[in-house]
């Protein structure tokens, strides 16, 4: 006898498969933008530096996870409220492809040589391609 809400394996249960678990990407802009353009300028300041990671998510949508869990993630968000059309994000450049997955309402994003990329090496052109998978 099955009894509700048990884990017995029986051959009428059936588990979900991993694609009702699938995530979803999240809208490109989903930020209160005129809330933070008032809260600038009401505080008179004329923009903000955003490296906190719950803050850039809810401003960008850009959300990773750490390479090493010991150590802050490698990004920032600038915002000037005199160009509010226009922040910035700069990331560390392995986290580019994240991009392909979840798209931003940021279109200037500026990656820079971090961790992964040996820095006793000259820099070369086509070392961002290793973090950007080939397209179809």
């Amino acid at each position: 006898m099955s009894v509700e809400g048990s884990h017995e394996n029986t051959s009428n249960s059936r588990r979900p498969s991993a694609k009702a678990f699938e995530r979803k990407p999240l809208p490109k802009r989903f930020c209160n933008l005129d809330r933070l353009l008032f809260a600038l300028e009401d505080r008179n300041l004329d923009g903000i530096v955003v490296t906190s990671p719950q803050n850039v998510l809810y401003l960008t949508g850009f959300n990773t996870i750490a390479h090493k869990a010991d150590e802050p993630r490698v990004f920032a968000v600038l915002l000037s409220r005199y160009a509010p059309d226009h922040p910035i994000l700069i990331v560390g450049d392995y986290y580019l492809a994240s991009f392909l997955r979840q798209q931003t309402w940021v279109e200037d994003i500026r990656p820079f040589r971090a961790v992964m990329m040996p820095l006793d090496l000259e820099p070369r052109r086509d070392d961002i391609d290793r973090f950007i998978p080939p397209s179809d």
